[in-house]
């Protein structure tokens, strides 16, 4: 009697050992979502992440540097996503206040003509303000892949290189031979940018309204095609007989900019995980 119950006592411990050891080789893992706000499960049980990949934007401040853009951001990745923008142009308030500023002066001297450079000619001022013309509508497009150091695509800090280029018209007053402006006769004064900065920037998600400001800090090369006034006297009786010439003329100046952003995001997709 006491043999059977000895070999199962024996048994029992055996497979009480075995059970423990096969607990204590039991490793518990977890998987972490970047985007765990959003974070849901389908009927199979399996983990699904859902988040919008386009952003739609418009700038606020874009009036003050005399366009009115609209953007579209793309995600490519949790860090990575790519900006393009379109639209219109117009008067450029920021670039005349820089004119008339007193280094944005003395800039202007390389802008003189040499259309009027003979012994009795003279080289008019074309610097008369909106005085004598007014803006018309030109176009900007721009390009900026952005990348976000906390993996959070829409939402955080941002850098990017920034480039973009825009065209501004503006149509101004021709003048007879006696000097006086021709309200019918305008001359259309162009002026074409490329501008290349770094930008360094905060994009907020709330879901599904996003908030955007950044700075960039660069260059821009600017081509322009302008009016150019000047006279012709008679060396005998010094009567001056007026013209209009063209003039263009290509300069680089450094460019910041300020935007802030007001965007909605749409088209959640989906992405299956691991349970």
């Amino acid at each position: 009697m006491r043999l059977p119950l000895l070999l199962f006592f024996v048994l029992f411990l055996n497979k009480l050992n075995a059970q423990t050891e096969q607990e204590s080789n039991t490793t518990v893992i977890a998987f972490d979502d970047s985007k765990s706000s959003d974070v849901k499960k389908n009927k199979k049980g399996k983990i699904i992440h859902s988040f919008s990949k386009n952003n739609v934007k418009i700038g606020l401040l874009g009036p003050v540097f005399g366009e009115v853009p609209f953007y579209y951001e793309r995600y490519i990745a949790d860090f990575f996503t790519i900006q393009v923008g379109v639209g219109v142009t117009t008067r450029d308030f920021l670039g005349d206040l820089y004119r008339n500023i007193t280094f944005g002066r003395k800039l202007q001297n390389s802008e003189q003509s040499n259309n009027w450079t003979a012994n009795n000619q003279l080289d008019e001022s074309d610097n008369d303000g909106y005085q004598y013309k007014s803006a018309g509508i030109g176009f900007c497009v721009s390009l900026a892949p952005r990348f976000f150091p906390g993996g959070d695509a829409f939402d955080g800090f941002y850098v990017a290189p920034y480039v973009e280029y825009a065209t501004r018209t503006n149509k101004i007053q021709k003048v007879d031979i006696n000097g006086n402006r021709l309200k019918n006769d305008k001359f259309t004064e162009t002026t074409s940018s490329i501008v290349f900065l770094t930008q360094a920037g905060w994009q907020h998600d709330y879901d599904p309204v996003t908030l955007d400001w950044s700075v960039g800090l660069g260059f821009a090369r600017n081509q322009y095609k302008k009016l150019d006034i000047g006279y012709t006297f008679d060396e005998v009786t010094y009567d001056r007989t007026y013209g209009n010439k063209e003039k263009s003329y290509a300069k680089i100046n450094m460019y910041f900019k300020v935007n802030l952003d007001l965007g909605f995001t749409f088209g959640k997709k989906k992405k299956k995980k691991s349970n």
